[in-house]
């Protein structure tokens, strides 16, 4: 049996059943990798399944940074707020991507760009636990900046309380 998931995505029951969908989560759209995974998302989490239905990575939403899609290598580029970035070869239907930006973004609850100059950037966000609600914050420092930099600390505690502020969260 396949169960269906937009208009040209299915995804075997399996497959579907080895994601271990928590409360009130479901399956928004799913593709397949090149080695036989797949890429599944769901309203809660990013998933990687193997071919033998074993969850290879699980991560929330608010732990997606962002990504994009190369379809010139029909690559699948998710940056994450902790790690390096992973690539997914994807053999399958790519119309999923929607689901990925809208899930990254929905996860987002305020975010601000610090300018350092010289375009080095860093951003502050405050981004919630679709799961559970628990709002988290978040700096991510581009190419260029650290926090051992003169002001780059303060200016980005500066402005995560300006975003908490905004949110009524101070």
């Amino acid at each position: 049996m396949r169960l269906p998931f937009g208009p040209r995505t299915s995804l075997a029951k399996e497959t579907a059943k080895a994601v271990g969908l928590g409360r009130g989560e479901r399956i928004l759209g799913a593709a397949a990798t090149a080695d036989g995974a797949h890429v599944v998302i769901t309203t809660f989490r990013f998933v990687v399944v193997s071919g033998e239905n074993v969850v290879t990575l699980a991560r929330p939403w608010h732990e997606v940074d962002g990504g994009a899609w190369d379809q010139d290598t029909e690559t699948l580029r998710v940056t994450w707020v902790d790690e390096p970035e992973t690539r997914f070869a994807l053999a399958g239907d790519r119309d999923f991507h929607g689901a990925f930006r809208e899930r990254v973004q929905a996860s987002v609850v305020s975010e601000e760009f610090v300018d350092f100059g010289g375009g080095r950037r860093a951003r502050a966000a405050i981004r919630k636990n679709l799961a559970t609600g628990e709002l988290s914050e978040q700096v991510i420092v581009g190419k260029g900046v650290s926090f051992d930099q003169p002001g780059v600390r303060a200016e980005c505690e500066a402005t995560l309380r300006r975003l908490r502020e905004e949110i009524g969260l101070d």
